[in-house]
């Protein structure tokens, strides 16, 4: 019987922890509107050029209700990670790649 590879991924090294604890708040609600997610990119923007940002030059940033819940390189792996660790669809989560 043939053994399938094993991919091995360090999430250690993949993801960066939270800058702030998460929002206290994150329950796995799967009801948003286009409103919630807009007040996230509206958020994000404006952090923009700001110190907060600067440690995930480089890597996708993910935010949750106004709260970075990590960085990465690789976007999906990410989503996946952050939607399993703190219940959150992964469409609610929003990404943006930071030069």
């Amino acid at each position: 019987m043939k053994r399938k590879a094993i991919r091995r991924v360090d999430l250690a090294a993949a993801v960066l922890g939270p800058s702030s604890p998460p929002p206290s708040s994150v329950n796995g609600d799967d009801t948003f509107t286009e409103e919630d997610l807009m007040d996230e990119w509206r958020w994000l923007y404006d952090e923009k050029n700001r110190p907060l940002l600067a440690p995930h030059g480089g890597r996708y940033v993910a935010v949750y209700r106004q709260t970075i819940l990590g960085s990465a390189r690789d976007l999906e792996l990410l989503r996946l990670y952050l939607s399993e660790k703190y219940h959150i669809t992964p469409g609610r989560i929003v990404t943006k790649f930071l030069d």
